[in-house]
């Protein structure tokens, strides 16, 4: 027997165009700060002008580019802190070449000459 399914994971989450929640948080957002200080004519202008806005933007667009394109800039700025890499639990992999420990591979190369310098002691 099989189970009626009542929704399609291919479904989109728009409203108006605009993916729901992230783009309508924006508008919302810019409307509610604008009500916040008395100013409801500016908000209404301020989410008109930013549906119109996200609209010209996001034409040709995949859904939800806005949500990734600011996750990737804050990723971006915070210099690899929210980077998977970073959040991973697992321990990186110890003979990996990684640009961010060439001090190391430096300290290590330098010692390994030190002791290689060394006169031995078995005469």
């Amino acid at each position: 027997m099989r189970a009626p399914v009542y929704r399609h994971l291919d479904t989109k989450a728009t409203i108006l165009g605009l993916s729901f929640p992230i783009e309508w948080a924006v508008i919302l957002l810019a409307f509610f700060l604008a009500a916040y200080v008395n100013q409801t004519v500016l908000g209404i202008a301020a989410a008109v002008g930013l549906y119109a806005f996200l609209r010209i933007v996001g034409y040709g667009r995949p859904e939800n580019f806005l949500q990734h394109w600011v996750m990737f800039q804050l990723r971006a700025l915070s210099g690899g802190r929210f980077s998977s890499a970073a959040r991973a639990p697992a321990p990186r992999f110890p003979f990996g070449d990684y640009a961010d420990d060439q001090g190391l591979r430096q300290r290590i190369r330098r010692a390994a000459e030190a002791c290689s310098k060394r006169p031995s002691r078995a005469a």
